[in-house]
């Protein structure tokens, strides 16, 4: 999960490093698959992306799920949200 936000924020500065972030997430994920915050942190990797709208909302959607009192997670699906529309 650290090497993952590690990736994102080298990403903010070089895209390159946008699908190993993905993948440190993902790997999280799978490890634990009750870490809220490797959902939101993917769910925000995603956003970043053109493309990458649904699979945001989802993993977002699957943080509040999880953590349902973390008002950032709720604040940035409606972020996401207000962007989309």
């Amino acid at each position: 999960f650290s090497r993952g936000l590690a990736n994102y924020k080298v990403f903010m500065t070089s895209p390159d490093n946008g699908a190993s972030s993905l993948n440190d997430f993902t790997t999280a994920i799978s490890i634990d698959p009750e870490c809220d915050e490797a959902y939101y942190a993917r769910g925000i990797q995603y956003s970043s992306y053109s493309d990458g709208y649904a699979d945001a909302v989802a993993d977002i959607q699957k943080a509040i799920q999880l953590n349902p009192e973390n008002g950032k997670y709720k604040d940035a699906l409606h972020h996401l949200e207000s962007r989309k529309q």
